[in-house]
Order: structure tokens, then C-alpha cells, then sequence
């Protein structure tokens, strides 16, 4: 039951299988009986995509089905490792770090479709370990080297870093989620 009352009503059909044939149609009940809408046959065509991020010979690649897609090395950089992988809007996110050999130091980044997006200005090393993305809004957590040995939790919302640990003591962020109210 999808409604009560006079109106349009609508319903979802979940759980569906990917290649089998569906047969559904409508129907209203109300003190005269039960009406039937026109039967409507459909397949669902929907296919699972598995996304996988990791590296491979100091490089940062994501494979999509088993299909590789290597994205980093370029310029100064010889080394990368990436830690979480998203699609949002058929947008892939990958969060990690790529070594900047001129800096001599990690900088956190995130790629969107491959392309790497820098996410601190610090002069230490950085390292992203995880994506969120929210209403097209890009999350991505880690740490910063901020003094000598000591590493900051950060997150960084669309570029902006927000410290999340205490000054002084070593700490990192992994994991992150945003709910949207």
C-alpha cells in the first residue's frame, strides 16, 4: 500500500535482479471492487560496478571492474599511495598522497577522475586517507606534519583544513562520514 485517498500515488520497486524480466501493473481498491492498471513488462539492466584503489610500482591507480586506471607520477612526483575510493554523480574520488621529490616531503591530495587535487599548503609532509563526498561537497581526512615528529589529524572540507587534534600531540584522522540532515 502506496496511498490512501484521492490522488497520484507512486512506488518503488526494490531488490530487483540485474536480466529478469518484470511484470507489474497498478491497481486501486475502494468500496466498488478493485481496478487493475495495463500490465507493463520491463528487464532491469542495472549492473554493479566494483571500484578498487591501491598502488602499484609507486604509482596510484584504481581499477573499475578489474580495469585499471594508473593517475599519478607526473613531473616531480615519484611516489603515491592511495587509501579510500568514491563515486558520487559519476565522479570517481580517490584520497592519498603523492610524493613531491623537488619538496622533499608528501602532500595529501584527492583525484577526481584521475585528476589530483593538492589539499594543504603545508611545508611538511601530508597524507590523505580517506574521501567523503556530500552534495558535491569533498571531504578528505588525514594528517599533517605541522612541527618536528608531530603529526595533526586534519580534514580538509573542499580544500579548507580544519585541525581536529589537540597541538602537541601526534594524532590521525582515517575514516570519515557526513551525514546530511
Amino acid at each position: 500500500t502506496d496511498g490512501i485517498g484521492i490522488g497520484s500515488f507512486s512506488s518503488n520497486i526494490i531488490g530487483l535482479s540485474s536480466g529478469v524480466q518484470y511484470y507489474v501493473r497498478a491497481y486501486a481498491t475502494n468500496s466498488q471492487g478493485t481496478a487493475y492498471g495495463n500490465q507493463i513488462n520491463f528487464v532491469n539492466n542495472a549492473t554493479a560496478h566494483v571500484y578498487v584503489a591501491g598502488s602499484s610500482a609507486g604509482r596510484c591507480i584504481y581499477w573499475k571492474d578489474g580495469i585499471p586506471t594508473p593517475f599519478t607520477n607526473s613531473g616531480t612526483f615519484n611516489d603515491s599511495r592511495v587509501y579510500s575510493i568514491v563515486v558520487a554523480n559519476n565522479d570517481i574520488y580517490v584520497a592519498g598522497y603523492e610524493r613531491n621529490v623537488n619538496a622533499n616531503r608528501n602532500e595529501a591530495k584527492v583525484w577526481k577522475n584521475a585528476i589530483g587535487i593538492l589539499q594543504t599548503n603545508s611545508l611538511g609532509s601530508s597524507f590523505g586517507q580517506a574521501v567523503s563526498v556530500v552534495n558535491n561537497n569533498v571531504y578528505v581526512v588525514g594528517s599533517e606534519n605541522t612541527s618536528p615528529n608531530i603529526y595533526t589529524a586534519k580534514v580538509w572540507a573542499n580544500g579548507i583544513a580544519t585541525t581536529l587534534s589537540s597541538p602537541g600531540f601526534t594524532a590521525n584522522a582515517n575514516s570519515i562520514f557526513v551525514q546530511n540532515n
